[in-house]
């Protein structure tokens, strides 16, 4: 099982970047709500199709769900706060103090 930091870059309060995961091409879109004070994502398949829409990036949780839908990466997707103060990312924190990481399904 590897774990993969995927790119997250504080500075834009939007930003979009494609990856592939285990084989699949997925683009994320990435977004500061400065009402919510919190990140947001949205998950596209290689069509555009979207997987996952408006979720919030929080720590403890796989921000993947528990769906069993196959359109989905097989892993999970977390947040690794790398300072422990065990924090949600704030709106500099993405990509620095918490890193927005991949865990590989076990083949």
């Amino acid at each position: 099982m590897a774990v993969l930091t995927l790119p997250a870059d504080p500075v834009p309060p939007a930003y979009d970047f494609e990856v592939e995961l285990e084989g699949a091409l997925y683009r994320f879109e990435l977004h500061w709500n400065a009402r919510d004070g919190a990140w947001f994502f949205t998950l596209y398949d290689a069509t555009e199709a979207p997987l996952v829409a408006g979720r919030k990036v929080v720590l403890g949780a796989n921000l993947l769900g528990r769906s069993a839908d196959p359109a989905l990466p097989p892993g999970a997707l977390l947040i690794i706060d790398t300072s422990g103060a065990n924090e949600d990312p704030h709106r500099d924190d993405l990509g620095a103090r918490c890193q927005l990481c991949y865990l590989e399904s076990v083949p």
